[in-house]
């Protein structure tokens, strides 16, 4: 893809929609989105500021489409954005920023901040000013179907393993399956052991499931370099192996920015509705579980005698109605095979709670 100042400068006035222009307008300068960020308080750095990391796209709205701005920069007032600002700018749209959205869930206006990130890193990847490595994994994401270079090979070998293990069948390109689901990369390389996991768990809860030889990566490069084509290239690949295997829900995994592209970002990506659901794989154990009892014995022991991690996605928990807020917590399995109630003691703002799961 060809890159320059020119075609950074104008991808960044095309993403200037009215949102942005509000929040611009909006913002009042009062700091608090600093102490929401993570790199702003373990460093007091105020580069780190959220809303700072904007500078460069706040001066290209003022001078596009406010009089101020226009009048300032006919008079030669205003500085026009450079290359040299914009390289500057890059280690703090994309190194310093995780899209995690804790400044917009603080901004007293509701300025949403990541979603501006988001749209400044369109006009950063088109002028050139992208990580090197983010580069690099989205060319292999977009040339090889994955950012770690996992190919179908390389699942089907973890699927051989996994079903020596089990002594169960993984199911590969099953039409007709309810649920399609996708993994990251990362996944499969470090945390293979979901694999058998899920296989073992679906199977005890006598759910029909599926991966697709052609949409098994659920990690999208395009939204962390920020490239809505490219976007729309990764989302489309999951949408079209969905389509073809008619499935009712895709599961995707913790990756909040996973999730956030297939879910919230995709359809307009590619520009027409789902004929399927989007789930997150925590919201997908009610319904599993609903299903009949998982027993789960480990050495010999229950599982209610090992604490569980309740998942806590940062940008996924920020963006949808998800579990009630825990940072910590376990799932406690009654003795009784027969009884399907599950318990989660919850830990909330240091003060313990007790929900029942199954409600």
């Amino acid at each position: 893809m060809a890159t320059s100042l020119q075609r950074g400068i104008q991808a960044m006035i095309e993403q200037i929609d009215a949102p942005m222009a509000t929040f611009f307008s909006a913002c009042v300068h009062c700091g608090l989105c600093a102490d929401a960020c993570l790199f702003y308080t373990e460093t007091q750095d105020p580069k780190y500021t959220p809303i700072h990391k904007l500078a460069p796209m706040r001066r290209v709205w003022q001078q596009e489409f406010t009089f101020w701005g226009k009048l300032m920069k006919k008079l030669g007032l205003s500085k026009p954005v450079t290359d040299a600002e914009l390289a500057e700018w890059e280690p703090l749209v994309y190194d310093s920023c995780t899209l995690c959205g804790r400044c917009s869930l603080v901004c007293p206006v509701g300025n949403d901040i990541a979603y501006m990130v988001r749209k400044m890193r369109e006009g950063m990847v088109a002028s050139g000013h992208a990580p090197d490595g983010l580069k690099e994994s989205t060319r292999r994401a977009i040339e090889l179907g994955s950012p770690m270079g996992i190919t179908i090979k390389t699942l089907q070998a973890h699927f051989k393993h996994a079903e020596q293990e089990t002594g169960l069948v993984i199911p590969l390109d099953r039409e007709g399956a309810n649920y399609l689901l996708v993994l990251s990369s990362a996944e499969v390389a470090n945390f293979s052991e979901i694999i058998p996991a899920v296989t073992r768990i679906f199977h005890q809860a006598g759910v029909s499931w599926t991966m697709a030889s052609d949409g098994f990566e659920a990690t999208n490069s395009g939204i962390q370099i920020g490239s809505s084509d490219l976007a729309a290239e990764l989302v489309g690949r999951i949408v079209k192996a969905a389509e073809r295997l008619k499935v009712k829900y895709v599961i995707s995994p913790e990756c909040g920015h996973a999730y956030t592209a297939l879910r919230w970002e995709g359809p307009n990506l590619i520009g027409r509705p789902y004929p399927f659901q989007v789930v997150q794989h925590h919201r997908t154990a009610r319904p599993v579980a609903r299903r009949g009892p998982v027993a789960h014995r480990r050495h010999g022991r229950h599982a209610h005698d090992f604490p569980r991690p309740v998942p806590d996605g940062a940008a996924r928990r920020r963006d949808s109605p998800a579990a009630q807020p825990a940072r910590y917590g376990r799932t406690k399995f009654c003795r009784d095979a027969r009884c399907q109630h599950t318990e989660l003691v919850l830990r909330r703002w240091g003060r313990r709670q007790r929900q029942p799961a199954c409600r």
